[in-house]
């Protein structure tokens, strides 16, 4: 996720051998994403993310093939940013993109919210999970009301060394902590919005439409 594998400490959170094992292959999938844009600025950092994706291609082969960019699609990224654009298109429609990020998100913003507030989601409770790409910014497709009610942005921090460029969240929590709000944000390539209640059955009533997911929940 982080370039030449290396970043301050911090967000270290506790989780069992069996969600880390389970979960290995979509945090993969995510930083490999995550090192799709800004482009590799160094032939070093180009090597990186191409070491990310054949592991990637070893781990889950299905995923990267899904993302293979329709004509459309390509024509619609040439067109908004003209044909001699490098970045190129990536689909990120289909199922199994999906479910790599939705699974990566939750256990994400599992870690921040013990890291924000000091406690675990409860068993019973859930996460619920929405993510938006840049072209999803290009396109005016982030609600502005993820960001009305959030805290100034943080980022790992190491005394002066910080990485705000790769990694930021934001977060809001009510007086009770039974609901919390977070966004991430992860270079210039996706960012991740995710509602921490204590309980998954009324977060289900209050958005039935959106993914939610409870502790160890990752299928």
């Amino acid at each position: 996720m982080f370039l030449h594998r290396h970043r301050p400490q911090g967000l270290e959170s506790p989780a069992c051998q069996i969600c880390n094992k389970v979960t290995g292959a979509h945090e993969q999938f995510a930083a490999m994403l995550a090192r799709t844009y800004p482009e590799p600025r160094t032939r070093k950092e180009a090597d990186e993310v191409k070491s990310l994706m054949r592991a990637v291609h070893r781990q889950t082969p299905q995923v990267l093939a899904e993302m293979m960019p329709s004509w459309r699609q390509q024509y619609d990224v040439a067109g908004q940013f003209g044909v001699n654009f490098e970045g190129g298109a990536l689909n990120v429609g289909g199922s199994l993109v999906n479910t790599s990020i939705q699974v990566f998100g939750a256990k994400l913003i599992m870690a921040i919210h013990y890291h924000c507030t000091g406690e675990i989601v409860p068993a019973a409770g859930g996460v619920a999970i929405k993510w938006f790409t840049n072209w999803d910014k290009v396109n005016n497709k982030i609600p502005d009301s993820l960001f009305s009610l959030l805290g100034t942005p943080q980022t790992l921090r190491q005394g002066s060394w910080s990485v705000p460029d790769q990694f930021e969240y934001s977060w809001v929590a009510t007086d009770c902590r039974r609901m919390a709000h977070y966004v991430s944000t992860f270079r210039k390539s996706f960012l991740i919005a995710g509602l921490v209640h204590v309980d998954s059955n009324e977060l289900r009533q209050k958005f039935p439409q959106v993914s939610i997911r409870r502790p160890g929940q990752w299928s």
